[in-house]
């Protein structure tokens, strides 16, 4: 009966360190995410300033030499109207983590 309590506390303590660690590093990519792509949005906004349109793909940005596009994952601009754009992160096979420049906020999409 002892050790079936131990059993039982110990996997209960593996499992929330798990759940804690998982939401951390989360966190942690989410907020690195998002600084990256503030800089595309930032580009993007001072493109929108300068010509009074949106940039028609990111070759049409001026972004800092030290920017470096993750393949595969993003972040990536798209222009979908006149006045509204995505910035975008593609995540595995069907997730992506998109801020939408008419709500202004970043949501994860599937």
């Amino acid at each position: 009966m002892k050790n079936m309590k131990k059993f039982f506390f110990g996997t209960l303590a593996f499992v929330l360190i798990a759940l804690v660690l998982f939401f951390y590093l989360r966190y942690v990519q989410e907020r690195n995410y998002v600084k990256k792509g503030k800089i595309v949005i930032e580009a993007v906004e001072s493109y929108k300033d300068q010509y009074g349109v949106l940039p028609n793909t990111m070759d049409d940005l001026t972004i800092d030499s030290t920017f470096k596009l993750e393949m595969g994952i993003g972040p990536y601009y798209e222009k979908i109207g006149e006045s509204e754009y995505i910035v975008y992160y593609s995540i595995g096979f069907d997730d992506y983590f998109v801020y939408h420049s008419t709500m202004e906020e970043w949501k994860w999409e599937p």
